[in-house]
């Protein structure tokens, strides 16, 4: 399976403001790419607190105007997701992975396993086994590492945008440890610099 990350990152080294709250790091431009990338994968992939914090419909919107709909995947081990959230509005097929068995929700598959056992192979595995083969995972910061550490990420994309957050913010590194040779690629685009990392050289990065 291709797994794919893809994640915005402020000058100052943060992913997210104080609490998870959002903010627009990404420019216009890295937008289109996002959604490019998006409309070609099978599913995209976050966790609770991004839905939480968020509300993200993860609908791909390319140029042409249309409107993708990839397999929305959601970590949620607790099931705390809100039953108003975006993801949950039955347009796009909603696989929810938790360990809650005794309550359904509106508009999702729950894929219910022990806690113990929600762990980034088997989540693989039933991703695998319901026919997908990329994924797309946007975060947060806890799920990108988790697949990171389980060394099942193949590519890895950082956009660095023109933004300076709060301190106090989520981040996704640790800004005092050096990885050497990470950088595969880099690129200069309007609003920030889009870097393609070795997900090899990220493991115990944070």
């Amino acid at each position: 399976m291709e797994i794919i990350v893809n994640v915005a990152q402020s000058l100052n080294g943060f992913i997210s403001g104080p609490g998870g709250k959002t903010a627009r790091i990404s420019s216009p431009s890295d937008q289109i790419r996002v959604h490019m990338l998006r409309a070609s994968v099978d599913g995209i992939l976050v966790g609770a607190n991004t839905v939480i914090c968020d509300n993200p419909d993860l609908t791909a919107r390319p140029e042409d105007g249309t409107v993708v709909r990839p397999a929305r995947i959601i970590l949620d081990g607790g099931l705390r997701i809100p039953r108003d959230s975006k993801v949950l509005d039955s347009r796009s097929r909603t696989l929810v992975f938790t360990s809650v068995r005794d309550r359904e929700i509106d508009g999702a598959e729950l894929l219910v396993s022990p806690r113990v056992e929600l762990t980034v192979p088997h989540i693989i595995d039933v991703l695998q086994e319901l026919g997908m083969k990329k994924i797309l995972i946007e975060g947060g910061a806890n799920v990108i590492s988790q697949f990171v550490e389980s060394l099942a990420v193949t590519r890895f994309y950082l956009f660095i945008g023109q933004v300076i957050m709060p301190e106090g913010g989520v981040r996704l590194f640790s800004p005092n440890k050096e990885i050497e040779g990470a950088i595969m690629s880099s690129r200069i685009e309007p609003g920030g610099i889009l870097l393609e990392l070795d997900p090899e050289k990220l493991v115990n990065a944070k």
